[in-house]
């Protein structure tokens, strides 16, 4: 499909500007970034309960979001935002848009994850591991909402899905408990993949911060790496899928990375994981960070509260 319309026709405010941090550094340029990214429509997101809890674990103390429904929860879902390792938080569209919306749409208990962000001395492995301590709060705290342990979900943006991977592909290894399934929005799974010519052909004409570029990839990758050598979980590029979750994988039309997770669910299919893979058609990277009122956005909304009650209803 094209490009969704009504972000082709605002591409032109982003001439010129090569990164958020440049942006964000020029009152001008930054206006004209908040433009692109509002949809242009009044939108209020669902007005759901929500609290903040502090965890304390062995990858440092950190904060979680509960989002509560009004109505019985049916399902548990621990949600990791975006943000290129390096920045995003819990407040973020993609963070806190995506959590109510899921809550009310799902009656799903939503555990944001506001983990850690690489730089300043943090990266590898205490990002992931945040995300496991805060998967592990979530099945301890289950049973509150009449909610079996074993029936917790797990899901993640870009970088927060891949941070989703390696909590999932450690617990494996050190046989921890899993989640009962995983929700995986246009992730990173790979440092080092060439963009599929398809994708290239549609990427090619963005502009450059809409770009992941094989240079954009190695410097998110070597921040979260942190110097450290040996970094098993990292990335996914020659891992085996054997023993994962189901895995729902949704991708975006226009975005590099989505050779990333279309890679990742065909080898995850191939090692026998029961896998589904999405497109969100017309849609750039990151397309969680705007608001309902984009028809895809609300169509991919639907889709993951129904994914989640398909897993919720498998788990009884």
């Amino acid at each position: 499909m094209p490009l969704d319309a009504t972000i082709a026709e605002k591409l032109h405010l982003l001439d010129g500007i090569t990164s958020f941090d440049e942006a964000f550094a020029d009152p001008e340029k930054a206006s004209r970034l908040l433009a692109f990214l509002n949809d242009g429509n009044e939108y209020a997101p669902p007005a759901v309960r929500h609290h903040d809890e502090s965890i304390g674990s062995d990858a440092g103390e950190f904060s979680i979001r509960v989002y509560e429904p009004d109505a019985q929860p049916q399902r548990v879902l621990v949600w990791a935002h975006g943000g290129g390792f390096t920045g995003g938080t819990i407040d973020m569209p993609e963070g806190d848009f995506f959590s109510r919306e899921i809550c009310q749409r799902a009656s799903a208990v939503v555990i944001s994850v506001d983990y850690a962000v690489a730089g300043a001395g943090i990266g590898y492995p205490t990002l992931h591991r945040q995300v496991t301590a805060a998967f592990m709060w979530a099945r301890a705290a289950a049973p509150r909402w009449s909610i079996s342990t074993d029936s917790v979900a797990l899901g993640g943006a870009s970088a927060g899905a891949n941070l989703v991977l390696g909590s999932v592909a450690e617990s494996i290894d050190t046989r921890s408990p899993l989640p009962a399934q995983l929700i995986l929005a246009y992730p990173t799974a790979h440092r080092d993949l060439q963009v599929s010519a398809e994708v290239e052909k549609l990427t090619s004409t963005l502009p450059p911060m809409l770009r992941f570029t094989p240079a954009v990839i190695s410097s998110m990758y070597a921040a979260y790496a942190n110097g450290a050598v040996d970094a098993p979980y990292l990335a996914m590029d020659n891992r085996s899928f054997v023993g994962f979750p189901p895995m729902t994988v949704i991708v975006d039309e226009y975005d590099d990375l989505r050779t990333s997770g279309e890679v990742l669910a065909a080898r995850a299919h191939d090692d026998g994981v029961k896998t589904t893979l999405r497109l969100a058609p017309g849609m750039l990277h990151g397309h969680f960070n705007r608001t309902a009122a984009v028809p895809q956005v609300d169509d991919d909304l639907a889709f993951v509260a129904e994914v989640l009650a398909d897993g919720a209803r498998a788990a009884r």
